[in-house]
């Protein structure tokens, strides 16, 4: 709890009445900002990417190729989340979505690593190295390492994945002390995505990453099934602007959605605008429903958490996570944290990724569409689902054979491993060929 209580800007030996009186203050400063100003990005912080020439995107995917095979480019993955609201008690990372190949999402994500490294090595004649940092939590750590290394690291070189769990954070009790179990102990919990940089200095992650050469690393969740990890159009976008953070982003939906947006933040008195996350919460209904003269909405910039940042800015971001504030929720009936059950009345105390990108010069966000870049697996069935997912991947799949040529019979379903294709090239070879039962293409 010190540690904790110091970061909130507290004694360590407060009285538990002067904690809670600390949270309750912080909590109504986060979600009442009368004096926040918020305005868009500017026309070069934000590429459309279904818009952009081909000439820009073969620039990029070069550049970003270019930047592997130099193994200047590394991936994170944050992946300590459990499959709980999928009804598994295992890591998230081990859900099989029900593909014809049965591949976990773990294999789906290394593979697609090993095809653009191998990519990469055979445009540039050279041997590469391209690392995957996977963000664990504490419970798991071991039970993952043991996954990857009973499935022969997915194709990747064991020498490449790392394991590293993210630091928890004491859930605190509505009566101001360290929140317990019905058995009397004391509980902590994940302390949010933003506790990467934290645990990426306290594992020497951060020091190998420039001790190596690395200039460009890809943050990405493990939630998405169609996420692209070092994704050459994106890395080699980042590294031509030189930004020092960049972001994909989908469009909003609606004015309603509720999604936080990227923008230039500001407060009344102050000149100082900062790029960041606006809420949901924050903005104003007048807010959500601005629209941009093509009737498109203005603040639109939707998060799936795929951030590639330069290592000079991620050296920032771990140097200042520290300073940033905490967002607190209070739980107010019990529930499940990393299989464990959890008495309510407590508040739970975590840290976004995002929230150090206030400090960006240089930010650049990357529009992509959904249909081909963002299908989150969060709920058993209905929307974000394993079902909606697969669906996602089938069509997008069906789609890239079609733009080669291919001729895929009505209901057939054709899965394309990554080791094929990573975003539908490479596929002229299936030209005129006809599929007319459930494939899959390796």
């Amino acid at each position: 709890m010190q540690a904790l209580l110091e970061s909130i800007s507290l004694p360590t030996n407060s009285e538990p009445s002067k904690i809670v009186e600390r949270l309750e203050f912080l909590m109504n400063e986060a979600t009442n900002k009368p004096d926040l100003r918020i305005s868009p990005l500017n026309s070069t912080e934000l590429v459309v990417l279904d818009t952009s020439s081909s000439k820009d995107r073969t620039s990029w995917v070069t550049k970003g190729l270019e930047l592997v095979s130099q193994s200047r480019v590394a991936v994170v993955l944050l992946a300590g989340g459990l499959g709980t609201r999928l009804g598994s008690s295992q890591p998230k990372g081990f859900y099989d979505i029900n593909l014809l190949s049965h591949k976990s999402l773990f294999q789906l994500f290394s593979e697609r690593i090993v095809s653009i490294q191998k990519n990469a090595e055979h445009v540039f004649h050279n041997r590469c190295s391209l690392p995957l940092f996977v963000m664990t939590n504490i419970h798991s750590n071991s039970e993952i390492e043991q996954f990857f290394v009973n499935n022969q690291y997915f194709g990747l070189k064991s020498s490449d994945v790392s394991f590293f769990p993210q630091p928890n954070a004491p859930l605190v009790s509505f009566e101001g002390t360290h929140h317990k179990s019905v058995d009397g102990v004391p509980l902590s919990a994940p302390n949010g995505n933003g506790g990467v940089y934290e645990a990426l200095v306290e594992h020497g992650i951060l020091a190998r990453m420039e001790q190596t050469g690395v200039e460009y690393i890809h943050l990405v969740g493990i939630d998405n099934a169609m996420c692209v990890p070092a994704d050459p159009v994106f890395v080699g976008l980042c590294a031509n602007h030189k930004c020092d953070v960049g972001n994909k982003v989908v469009r909003k939906r609606a004015p309603e959605e509720r999604v936080g947006v990227f923008c230039w933040k500001s407060y009344d008195g102050s000149t100082e605008k900062q790029y960041g996350i606006t809420e949901y919460s924050e903005m104003t209904p007048a807010e959500t429903s601005l629209r941009n003269a093509d009737g498109s909405l203005l603040f639109s910039s939707a998060n799936i958490v795929s951030h590639c940042l330069s290592m000079p800015f991620l050296r920032q971001c771990c140097e200042r996570q520290a300073f940033t504030e905490y967002h607190i929720s209070k739980k107010t009936t019990s529930f499940e944290c990393e299989g464990v059950e959890v008495p309510g009345r407590c508040y739970k105390l975590e840290r976004f990724i995002f929230d150090t990108f206030s400090r960006a010069q240089r930010p650049l966000n990357l529009e992509v569409s959904r249909e081909d870049s963002f299908s989150p697996v969060k709920n058993r069935e209905g929307s974000d689902s394993p079902q909606t997912a697969r669906e996602m991947l089938y069509a997008m799949w069906k789609q890239w054979l079609e733009t080669s040529g291919g001729i895929v019979d009505e209901g057939i379903i054709v899965e394309i491993s990554p080791l094929v294709s990573t975003d539908g090239r490479e596929l002229e070879k299936y030209k005129g060929q006809q599929f007319s039962e459930n494939i899959i293409l390796e």
